[in-house]
């Protein structure tokens, strides 16, 4: 059951990673979809399985990922930063590798969703949900395609001089949201 697999009931990264990759051997796993896992994949299982883990992140990256950004975390520092800066009023639904840093890995795949005046970060998690799926789906077809392509954002989200912006709003969202 999932309360088994959970990492509080592990010893060590490793060994929690080892119970993991015995249930992807037994049931002949050559991918794995991330959706809704929110616990640190331990190394262990991302070397089993190079560029064939992917996650989904309701938020650009990396810029609003990282620790503690998941949930309506990320949707409240989005909308935060993008009113702060005034600019950007967008946000994205994010396909990507899984990484052993929280939210490092390549991106995938991008939908993006405008922020309106009147977004709550429930308003816009809403708004962004449906778009969040197409990507998956969109991601997955390039798997089955053999056409994954990297994306780099060609100019950054945060400009210099904007890193403590956002480090405030990414806190500010954390203090708003404790539970994600």
């Amino acid at each position: 059951s999932s309360k088994e697999l959970s990492p509080k009931n592990f010893a060590t990264p490793d060994a929690f990673g080892e119970a993991i990759l015995k249930i992807c051997k037994e049931n002949k796993a050559d991918f794995i979809g991330q959706y809704g896992w929110l616990v640190k994949t331990p190394k262990n299982v991302i070397e089993a399985y190079p560029n064939m883990m992917v996650n989904q992140h309701n938020g650009p990256l990396p810029e609003f990922g990282g620790d503690g950004m998941y949930g309506m975390r990320v949707h409240c520092a989005r909308l935060l930063f993008a009113r702060r800066v005034n600019r950007d009023f967008w946000t994205e639904g994010v396909a990507q590798r899984v990484s052993v840093e929280f939210d490092g890995g390549a991106v995938l795949k991008v939908g993006r969703v405008p922020i309106l005046e009147s977004d709550t970060p429930e308003i816009l998690a809403a708004r962004l949900l449906p778009i969040e799926h197409e990507v998956q789906i969109a991601m997955l077809q390039d798997f089955v395609n053999n056409t994954v392509k990297e994306i780099k954002r060609e100019v950054p989200l945060v400009r210099p001089g904007e890193e403590q912006i956002l480090a405030d709003c990414k806190k500010e969202a954390i203090l708003r949201y404790p539970k994600g």
